[in-house]
Parts: C-alpha cells; sequence; structure tokens
C-alpha cells in the first residue's frame, strides 16, 4: 500500500472516529436529562401515592429500573425505560406459600398461610385476597391503575414542564407516555411485582422477583 493511499485511510478513519464521538456526547446529554425527568416523574408519582394510599405506604419498597438503558446495552437515544415498581407484603417468610408451575417462565401462586397481627388485611390490602387467601392479581393491578389515573388527573404536572401524558396498558404493563416542554418526550413502563425470598421459589425460577400479577 502507498504511503499516500495509508494517509488517506487514517484521515477517514479519524473523521469517522470524530463523528461517532461527537453522536455519543450528544446522545449521553440526552441520556442524563432523560433519566433525569425519568426519575423526578417517579418521585413525584411516589409522594402522590404515600399521600393518597395507605396501601402503597404499607406496601412499596421500591423501584427497580431495569431494561437496556440501565443494562448499559442502550446503542440509540434513550426513549423508553422499563421500572419494575416493588411491593412486598410485610409478612414473615413463614406467613405465605408460593407455588409455581411445572413450566419454565410460568405463573405462581401466591397464597397466605395465615393472618399476622402485624399485617393489616383490611381495606383494599384485603380486597387483593380471595376467600382462600390467595392473591388475585388483577385486583392488586386495578388498585395500582388507579392510583396512575389519579396522579395524572389531580396532579399539577405542568408545574414540572409537562404537556401532556398518554396511557396504555400491555399485560401487567402501564406505559406512560410523557411529553415535556421542547419536544422531549419519554415512554416509562411501570410493571408492579412482588419481591419473595428466593427459598421460595423451586424448579426454574433463579431470581427475587416474579410476576405474580398478570
Amino acid at each position: 500500500m502507498q504511503h499516500s493511499e495509508i494517509q488517506r485511510n487514517h484521515a477517514k478513519l479519524g473523521t469517522i472516529l470524530r463523528h461517532i464521538y461527537a453522536s455519543e456526547v450528544v446522545l449521553e446529554r440526552t441520556h442524563v436529562r432523560k433519566k433525569n425527568l425519568l426519575m423526578s416523574f417517579l418521585g413525584q408519582f411516589k409522594s402522590f401515592c404515600s399521600r393518597k394510599s395507605p396501601e402503597f405506604c404499607t406496601l412499596f419498597q421500591d423501584y427497580y429500573l431495569t431494561g437496556s438503558y440501565f443494562e448499559g446495552l442502550r446503542v440509540k437515544e434513550a426513549t423508553e425505560f422499563d421500572v419494575n415498581v416493588v411491593f412486598s407484603f410485610p409478612l414473615p417468610d413463614s406467613g405465605y406459600s408460593v407455588t409455581e408451575l411445572d413450566v419454565p417462565l410460568s405463573y405462581a401462586t401466591y397464597q397466605l398461610k395465615q393472618t399476622y397481627p402485624q399485617f393489616p388485611v383490611c381495606g383494599k390490602i384485603k380486597s387483593f385476597f380471595d376467600d382462600d387467601n390467595y392473591l388475585i392479581g388483577q385486583n392488586v393491578l386495578k388498585w395500582f391503575q388507579s392510583l396512575l389515573d389519579g396522579f395524572i388527573t389531580y396532579t399539577d404536572l405542568e408545574l414540572y414542564g409537562v404537556l401532556r401524558v398518554k396511557t396504555t396498558q400491555s399485560g401487567p404493563a402501564r406505559t406512560l407516555k410523557v411529553f415535556w416542554k421542547d419536544y422531549v418526550w419519554i415512554s416509562i413502563d411501570l410493571v408492579p411485582v412482588i419481591l419473595l425470598d428466593t427459598k421460595h421459589l423451586h424448579k426454574y425460577t433463579a431470581c427475587e422477583g416474579i410476576n405474580l400479577l398478570e
């Protein structure tokens, strides 16, 4: 290869690398901004639910952020965020049982073994269980949806620069598409999940969280 051709190739490579670097810097700035908007929105939702729902205060543990952005796999602009809303019933490990189906990645049942004085199975929480103390996933999802509806309806989101919020539903996920000023938007998939001790999980399940709410 001639020296001049090598120089031309190096010049082309330098141009490509500068373009990649410039795109990466812009992408990273966009990521940070949208992540900050996401965390602000989640913080507002948590504050609203804590004020309006004693059941939320009893059950809510934390947000678990998952998906390509939080796992370092994002290669394009961040617009979609997956967020597990983690709930846990305040029971000792002996207070409930979990039964899994004999199929990989299947669903499971959650049943209270007995009523504990420190666990207020009353009000809306009582409605989460049937007469045999099995958790009714759809009832939990309806309650969670009512919190989202109340948050969007009764919170003055315009104070935070939010122009509009659209909601959709797919399985256990509640998707919020949030539009801010300056043409910025993000899509948030909120999935309510129940936190379990791993010793209750058998067969095919190997993680601490399992979706009992489909």
